[in-house]
């Protein structure tokens, strides 16, 4: 038996019993009244085979009882006649159900392995046995998969452009689940005769599944050496509007990848056992601050080793005193899942770095930053969600969206799914409320008729009322406090700039990849698989106050910038659609359903394959080792350019007198106007002084009363300053502003001349075009950048 563990989801459902009434079938028959026939020869089959056996399990200890004891399975079958022995018969049959199930997973690795081991009527011996080294296994391989050193590495690119400290914590968690259990009737003795019992077709998802998960996963790592396709997509959770340019927060690209599934089946002796390790790399890539030439973060993974194991061992019952022998003959299957991962915290020194550019003086994020990997929760997202005392009518499951034509949309509601919980007829459904602390559920032994109901037999039916569905949520996140700071003034006597600054920028988000070991829908048939579902979180909060100050010569200007504050809420993308997930298909009620269940997987943007071109057995007994797992990506390198503001130098038309359209094509003949109507020589020249410093390329008439120039104030693009035309350029408009107010009189300076902020068409920001501002990112998921 092979097998991979997944099994996590806090339940609280109150369950009472679950009977199922099967439409015809018999009350459950008594064998007080039967006299004993001689005892059959021994059946448990304990030889010599490569792996454990289904058709041959171990035998445990006896007991005089007429029945076993309980071990937590209140889901009881009807049984069928005594004497039916054929392909549909199930005799004193009970499996666990979503009530033996419902408590959350427990950290005490010592208690959930006793509790899954140490019950000699439900496991065999050798259970521990390849338990612990299951476990063992999945402790060396999360260590390998994320230390301090792997955890830091992620960093490596943003701590090579900022040197400085860098640290690191890891921590090592452990989950584990309650087992789950079935068992039958496999032989009684009676005084008609002995009859051997097979073993039910409705147990047959709940047997070998670590199995088919080992070498579902198998399959998957194969196909995923092959085809790549391990990232999800990319997609930013939040933008930041800074002076026209958009700089992406907090850009985030999940992975998935398989890490070597491992099983561990004894020597080759059949000991009713087997245990099996499937690591998954829950990975992704965040770039913090994208679009402005800062690097990303590496490629962070989550190590989840899933550990399941099973076991099975038959055990013999009801000793007649006459004869000695025992009558009764009882098969008992066990799996047990648990999860062992790690999460990591990276804390870089607080590093400084220009975010804009304002004229020749930066605009610094003084940043604090945080990195948080691999951070799990297991939130109860079971398929029915049971509350105490209710039926699961009405209820929404998990919608699924399709991927071509392999998987259809999940039902809207419990009752469209192809089995129905009701008594009455398969016309007429009625609920049934629960009595004498049973729960009824009436069902179709054959699957015919107008409600599709699911045939009893349907192994997939057992693993519903299980409820034995499993969510873990991994969360990759990033947190960022910063505050806005002033760079060092500018100062050459003729002119001089600096900045009052004052603000900050808090985000916190990143991805979460939800893993769910869940029934699902594939082409309207009930599945079991193992997805992985990207999404993304962000809030913000950000504040800016900004104030320009200038000198040309004796005249200053003041100029406010910025003034602004907001708050982006909490903000999520949903979940992604379905071609950006990754499906690991585990079992199905068609096909062969213990050994090649017919069930696909995907990888994110790809196409549908087969979990199990082969079956369990060709599996098993295949000793290739597995591919090598690809190392991290790499972080995004730096990209875009910091966002630069301009200074302007803005003109303003005389009052009274407003520029004509495309004033910089004629100023003569605006200054002309002016002398018409009276003014002085003086006066006209100034303005045309004015409209020659103003209509110098690049140059905009914003509207009739203001036309932009866009400086030499600036940085020039090696980060140089070019000191000599900035001082030439800041004398000319030091003595034209002389000259006007020589003509005009004191404060023309200031009236006909102003400056402001600018992009590189001379347009100004304003309210109407916020110059500092924050929103939730797009809804396009882009083009991965790591296969």
């Amino acid at each position: 038996m092979s097998n991979h563990v997944h099994t996590r989801a806090r339940r609280s459902s109150v369950l009472s019993p679950v009977v199922l009434v099967v439409l015809g079938a018999l009350a459950a028959g008594c064998l007080a009244d039967a006299e004993p026939a001689p005892e059959a020869p021994d059946d448990t089959g304990v030889g010599e085979q490569p792996l454990v056996s289904v058709g041959s399990p171990v035998a445990g200890p006896a007991t005089a009882s007429a029945t076993l004891p309980a071990a937590g399975m209140s889901a009881v079958p009807a049984s069928t006649p005594i004497s039916d022995t054929t392909t549909s018969a199930i005799r004193l049959a009970s499996f666990s159900n979503g009530a033996n199930l419902a408590a959350g997973p427990t950290s005490d690795r010592a208690s959930w392995r006793n509790a899954a081991t140490t019950d000699p009527f439900s496991a065999p011996p050798a259970l521990r046995t390849h338990l612990d080294e299951a476990l063992a296994s999945a402790d060396a391989k999360v260590a390998a998969a994320l230390d301090e050193a792997d955890a830091t590495a992620t960093l490596a690119a943003f701590r090579a452009m900022f040197p400085g400290g860098l640290s690191a914590s890891v921590t090592q968690d452990f989950d584990g689940f309650a087992a789950a259990r079935a068992r039958w009737l496999k032989r009684s003795i009676e005084k008609t005769g002995t009859f051997n019992y097979p073993d039910p077709r409705l147990f047959g998802e709940a047997r070998q599944r670590g199995a088919r998960l080992y070498c579902a996963a198998r399959e998957v790592q194969r196909q995923q050496s092959v085809r790549g396709k391990r990232s999800m997509g990319r997609r930013a959770l939040a933008e930041l509007k800074l002076f026209g340019h958009t700089v992406d927060l907090l850009v985030m690209e999940p992975t998935v990848v398989l890490d070597g599934p491992e099983r561990f089946t004894g020597s080759g002796a059949n000991d009713g056992a087997q245990a099996f390790v499937v690591p998954i790399l829950a990975g992704g890539k965040l770039t913090p601050i994208g679009n402005m030439g800062l690097p990303g973060f590496g490629e962070m993974r989550a190590p989840l080793a899933f550990v399941s194991a099973d076991g099975e061992v038959v055990n013999d019952a009801s000793l007649d005193s006459t004869t000695g022998a025992f009558r009764r003959r009882f098969q008992t299957v066990t799996h047990a899942d648990a999860v062992v991962s790690r999460r990591a915290v990276v804390r870089p020194d607080p590093v400084r770095f220009p975010l804009f550019d304002i004229g020749v003086v930066h605009v610094y994020l003084d940043l604090n930053a945080r990195a948080d990997i691999g951070t799990l929760s297991t939130p109860n997202e079971r398929l029915l969600g049971h509350t105490s005392g209710t039926l699961p009518f009405g209820l929404t499951p998990r919608p699924m969206a399709p991927i071509g034509s392999i998987v259809a949309p999940f039902p809207v509601s419990w009752g469209d799914m192809p089995m129905m919980l009701n008594s009455g007829t398969a016309a007429t459904p009625t609920p049934v409320a629960p009595a004498s602390g049973l729960r009824w559920f009436l069902l179709s032994p054959s699957g015919a008729g107008d409600m599709g109901l699911m045939p009893v037999t349907n192994p997939m039916l057992a693993r519903m009322i299980q409820d034995d569905d499993h969510t873990f949520t991994v969360r990759h996140s990033a947190g960022m406090e910063s505050v806005l700071t002033a760079g060092a003034g500018f100062d050459i006597g003729v002119f001089a700039m600096w900045l009052d600054v004052s603000g900050g920028l808090g985000v916190n988000g990143g991805q979460e990849q939800v893993l769910r070991d869940a029934v699902a829908l594939e082409n309207q048939q009930p599945v079991t698989a193992l997805s992985v579902t990207p999404r993304g979180f962000v809030n913000a909060t950000y504040s800016a106050a900004i104030k320009l100050h200038l000198r040309f010569g004796p005249f200053g200007f003041d100029v406010p910038i910025v003034n602004t504050r907001g708050t982006l809420a909490e903000t999520t993308t949903g979940d992604w659609p379905e071609a950006n997930r990754f499906r690991m298909g585990t079992g199905s009620g068609t096909g062969a359903p213990l050994t090649q269940p017919n069930v696909q997987s995907h990888l994110p943007l790809d196409g549908a394959f087969s979990s199990f071109p082969v079956d369990v057995d060709t599996c098993l007994a295949d000793t290739a080792p597995n591919p090598p797992t690809p190392p991290p990506c790499a972080a995004d390198g730096p990209s875009g350019a910091r966002p630069a503001v301009n200074i302007c130098l803005t003109g303003r038309a005389v009052s009274g007198f407003p520029y004509p359209s495309n004033v910089c094509a004629d100023p003569a003949s605006y200054s002309n106007t002016l002398r018409a109507s009276g003014f002085s020589a003086a006066q006209a020249k100034c303005v045309e002084a004015q409209l020659g410093l103003v209509c110098a390329p690049v140059s905009t008439q914003t509207s009739s009363t203001t036309v932009n120039h866009v400086t030499d104030i600036r940085f020039n693009p090696d980060g140089s300053i070019d000191t000599s035309a900035i001082g030439a350029e800041a004398k000319a408009v030091s003595e034209a502003m002389q000259q006007c107010e020589d003509a005009f009189g004191a404060g023309a300076a200031r009236a006909l001349f102003g400056v402001e902020a600018c992009d590189d068409h001379a347009k100004p920001f304003s309210p109407n075009r916020p110059p500092f501002s924050v929103t939730a990112g797009g809804t396009t998921i882009r083009p991965p950048s790591c296969e």
